[in-house]
């Protein structure tokens, strides 16, 4: 049984052409380069240049993210969760004005059903023909494949395969989403969906007001993650939108030398970095999420990712509200502040015109 849609199974179809091996370093080599690309493409969105340190605190970046749970384990199983991270943040953070804004991420919505939620969010935050371009790409990868594959499709779409977790992983114990976490605690399934859709509403808003606040990375980051939290099922390797979360941390801890900022990032690193952290069999398992002491947390722990999501969510709230009249807070006219210079909603700095006389 494929586990993700019949457009998706096409795509697959010429790596039949390479053998094990040579798909493996494949894979490697792509991983490395598409997580270099997402790093050093959001440094230069956010105006970091190669005079003033942007290899070097790519390299930075990009070495403490190798070390993240979801990204290991992303590289390890050879997923392709990067690779819809780089489109995502070239979609997302590309200007308004670009023509096929949105093709890409149409494209690896209708490989992994996941990243459509930007669609949504491409909408509050008034991108509407990126959004609009997304789902008529999606809908011709459906096409496509009904088209090309017509017996797998009807069963895929129209007898609700795509919405059965049961496809991916009959194990509820491995879901790390909100869905996974209530099956295991016994909760009723209508709660879990309530609850889904409750955190899909708070996560959209907060990742839109983070984009009217300037701050469209942290918005990337939120909107990556709200998908993984209400999937009905996500692995581990699903929540790969910590990594924007770390370059705006890195960026703001040693650009901008907000030494709060330095401090979160290496300590959410340090929380969510794939440490070994039990002998499983002749597998070891990595990170908080891998951890089975027995008793209640066999059930909390695989979802340890949610409560640092809700703690995310809470943080942010908060310090827009503390800070809520500070002026180096962004307007709503997406507009940020930092010694002396403007940063525009394309990502480019440049000094503030002086005022008239």
């Amino acid at each position: 049984m494929f586990t993700y849609t019949p457009f998706a199974a096409l795509c697959f179809v010429p790596l039949a052409l390479l053998s094990r091996f040579w798909v493996e370093v494949l894979s490697l080599v792509l991983s490395a380069g598409v997580l270099t690309y997402a790093v050093v493409r959001t440094l230069k969105w956010l105006g970091v240049s190669a005079t003033h340190g942007l290899w070097s605190l790519a390299a930075l970046l990009v070495g403490v993210m190798i070390w993240l749970e979801p990204v290991r384990q992303s590289v390890q199983l050879g997923q392709i969760n990067l690779v819809i991270l780089a489109v995502m943040i070239a979609d997302v953070l590309s200007p308004p004005q670009r023509r096929w804004a949105g093709v890409g991420l149409g494209v690896v919505a209708g490989i992994k059903l996941t990243p459509a939620i930007f669609i949504i969010y491409l909408l509050l935050i008034g991108r509407r023909r990126a959004a609009l371009v997304a789902t008529a790409t999606l809908t011709g990868t459906v096409a496509v494949g009904f088209a090309i594959l017509p017996t797998a499709s009807v069963y895929y779409w129209l007898h609700g395969h795509f919405q059965d977790p049961r496809r991916i992983n009959r194990d509820p114990t491995v879901s790390t989403s909100v869905s996974g976490l209530f099956e295991r605690l016994h909760y009723p399934a209508s709660l879990a969906t309530v609850a889904a859709v409750a955190l899909a509403v708070a996560g959209l808003a907060v990742g839109a007001v983070a984009h009217r606040r300037g701050r469209a990375l942290w918005g990337v980051a939120v909107v990556g993650l709200t998908s993984a939290a209400v999937s009905p099922f996500s692995w581990s390797h699903h929540w790969i939108g910590f990594t924007p979360l770390v370059v705006d941390l890195g960026y703001h801890a040693y650009v901008v030398g907000t030494r709060c900022a330095a401090w979160v990032m290496w300590l959410s690193s340090a929380v969510l970095a794939g440490w070994p952290t039990q002998l499983h069999g002749r597998s070891i398992r990595i990170g908080v999420v891998g951890m089975r002491p027995g008793g209640i947390w066999n059930q909390l722990l695989p979802s340890f990712y949610v409560p640092i999501f809700l703690i995310l969510l809470a943080g942010t709230v908060t310090w827009w509200w503390l800070a809520g009249r500070d002026q180096n807070l962004a307007d709503p006219s997406y507009e940020a502040k930092t010694e002396g210079l403007v940063l525009r909603g394309s990502g480019k700095w440049r000094r503030p015109h002086p005022a008239p006389g």
